[in-house]
């Protein structure tokens, strides 16, 4: 792990037997959709280094770019806003009002799809599973104090090592760029991220002796006292800071009662119930599903999966009362 870090982390893959398996063009209809939102993340990435630029004699294949909105958050913005994002007028619109109630605004992220290149099916991608909400239930206590914080670009913060870059490239604006940094749409970077994660979290609880619980790039903590949980919190930061990542205190949001994966933990009443919003924004997505399933359609994999992790929050959570 210590050299992934140093040396950036070389990508199991057998690049020898890389094949296509289906032709598109360097960017889905998405990303024209969604084009001033695409350009500035885009720009961000080339400013931040995720992106370098690249010799195209160093290219070994170009990587398609896609614009993906989370269902979940498209369904906020029909569920609140009462806006049904289509294109960047749409989106912007979403944005505004749900920000205008204090609400997170819409995300744009850019994937990559390795699954055309043929360089998913290709690379070292073991079953793992994510940490589930008991984990973070069995910090609390009644009357205590809780706080969530998120890491900023967490995928973005691990280096890839320079020999897989040729292979992980994109065009744009007429240069050739290749990711420095962990990608959206590669198969392997949530089983890498989350065994760091895992580390992590053994830090805190191990050697800073703090309660706590995450998933991915959200954390959790809690304590008898609004003082000393924040003070866990800040040390977590702290150290993920010393790391090189990022989290910003002015967002950590801290209670007696929070909204932790979708789930609102009461420690007064020493209760968990569903979050209002996050449930009806996820019985919308449902209700979506269910109508391409219903047409005989079927589902992508990389739909069904974050389908199955929520449904198993639920199904965790109503089995607990």
């Amino acid at each position: 792990m210590l050299r992934c870090v140093t040396h950036g982390w070389h990508i199991p893959c057998d690049y020898s037997s890389i094949t296509p398996l289906y032709k598109v063009k360097s960017k889905y209809p998405a990303v024209l959709a969604y084009s001033d939102h695409v350009a500035k993340e885009l720009d961000k990435m080339c400013a931040t280094r995720v992106l370098h630029p690249i010799a195209p004699s160093s290219v070994n294949f170009y990587t398609p770019i896609n614009a993906v909105i989370k269902n979940s958050d498209k369904n906020r913005a029909r569920a609140i806003a009462n806006v049904v994002i289509t294109d960047q007028a749409s989106l912007t619109r979403a944005s505004d009002i749900l920000v205008s109630q204090g609400l997170a605004k819409i995300k744009i992220r850019l994937t990559t799809d390795h699954t055309a290149t043929g360089l998913n099916s290709c690379s070292y991608s073991p079953a793992f599973s994510y940490p589930s909400i008991a984990d973070a239930l069995r910090h609390v206590t009644p009357g205590c104090f809780m706080c969530v914080a998120d890491i900023e670009r967490y995928f973005h913060s691990y280096p890839t090592a320079h020999d897989d870059r040729g292979s992980f490239c994109i065009q744009y604006r007429g240069v050739s760029w290749c990711y420095s940094k962990c990608c959206f749409g590669h198969t392997a970077c949530p089983y890498y991220t989350s065994t760091f994660g895992a580390e992590y979290h053994r830090w805190f609880t191990y050697i800073y002796r703090i309660p706590n619980s995450y998933i991915v790039d959200d954390w959790f903590t809690a304590a008898a006292t609004l003082a000393l949980c924040l003070a866990q919190m800040r040390i977590i930061s702290n150290v993920f800071e010393s790391c090189g990542f990022t989290m910003n205190a002015d967002k950590f949001k801290y209670g007696q009662q929070i909204v932790f994966l979708g789930i609102l933990i009461d420690s007064v009443s020493m209760t968990v119930r569903f979050d209002p919003i996050s449930a009806k924004s996820f019985r919308i997505e449902l209700e979506v599903y269910l109508n391409i399933l219903l047409a005989d359609k079927h589902l992508d994999i990389q739909d069904i999966r974050p389908i199955c992790g929520k449904l198993n929050w639920f199904a965790e959570l109503v089995q607990t009362c």
